[in-house]
């Protein structure tokens, strides 16, 4: 007799773009194996007692107030000083990560729309100074699905082209362009986004 476990999270599926991976991948193993589901969604063994995954929730989902952890420093800063405040904040980041003796830290920035994360990539792409000290550019990754942004946008086209039509028929057309949305979004359509 063999046991075989499988770890899997549905919400982190970072290899969908790829084209020899199944976005259908989890459900397939649910069908083809008879397995035993434990749903470990509460529990975080990366950083346990921390409030650091409720804070990035929060932020992914645009909630108002965000909670208030000691596992996040938020930093106020001056409207002009908004990109040297940005860039200094990710180095002090890596900083802090390698005194407590992460050799080789990552460091992931969140943001509430993919504008900001234009402007973000940007900020970290050029030279700044912070309190007289020069901070230099930041090698780093832009991660986000321009397949999902674009099926967000259909959704509000679709709403905006709602006076040229019949109310039925806009509503429909809308309603199919918000499923699509749901099926790329929850990976049920494979996505080629980079």
């Amino acid at each position: 007799m063999t046991d075989v476990f499988c770890l899997a999270d549905p919400e982190q599926r970072i290899f969908d773009y790829r084209d020899d991976i199944d976005p259908r991948r989890l459900d397939i193993l649910r069908e083809a194996v008879a397995i035993a589901e434990f749903d470990l969604g509460g529990d975080n063994h990366r950083s346990p007692n921390a409030g650091i995954l409720q804070f990035a929730d929060a932020v992914l989902r645009n909630q108002s107030p965000l909670p208030a952890t000691p596992d996040v420093k938020q930093v106020s800063y001056w409207v002009n000083a908004f990109p040297a405040t940005v860039h200094a904040a990710v180095i002090w980041t890596f900083s802090a990560l390698r005194k407590k003796g992460v050799e080789k830290p990552s460091v992931a920035v969140l943001s509430r729309s993919n504008s900001l994360i234009a402007d973000l990539s940007v900020i970290l792409s050029e030279p700044h100074t912070y309190n007289n000290q020069p901070l230099s550019v930041i090698e780093h990754d832009v991660v986000w699905d321009a397949e999902l942004s674009a099926a967000a946008a259909v959704v509000v086209a679709s709403i905006l082209e709602w006076p040229t039509g019949p109310a039925e028929e806009s509503l429909t057309r809308t309603l199919r362009v918000i499923a699509g949305f749901y099926r790329l979004k929850n990976a049920e359509e494979q996505t080629n986004a980079c």
